[in-house]
């Protein structure tokens, strides 16, 4: 299941997924992570699952990101199409 997200989201987002769980900070890189992260988060994952599949991020990485995300997904409705793509 979770490989699955990554390989839809890579595709969705035009990003490989080495980047998704990669340490780089560029804004459609962290796209794609904010939205794996919030797909994961829908599917019961605890932060701690979700942060480790992410690059061993630490858990409050990965309440950021699912912040990040439903922020994002409010004022862009292209975003928010995205992470629904992945649920």
């Amino acid at each position: 299941m979770m490989q699955d997200i990554l390989i839809h989201a890579a595709k969705l987002f035009d990003v490989p997924i080495l980047q998704i769980v990669g340490a780089r900070r560029v804004q459609r890189y962290c796209r794609a992570r904010n939205a794996v992260a919030y797909a994961l988060r829908e599917r019961g994952w605890s932060l701690q699952e979700i942060g480790a599949v992410l690059g061993a991020r630490h858990h409050t990485t990965v309440m950021n990101s699912l912040d990040q995300a439903e922020e994002l997904a409010r004022h862009n409705a292209d975003y928010a199409a995205q992470i629904a793509a992945l649920l």
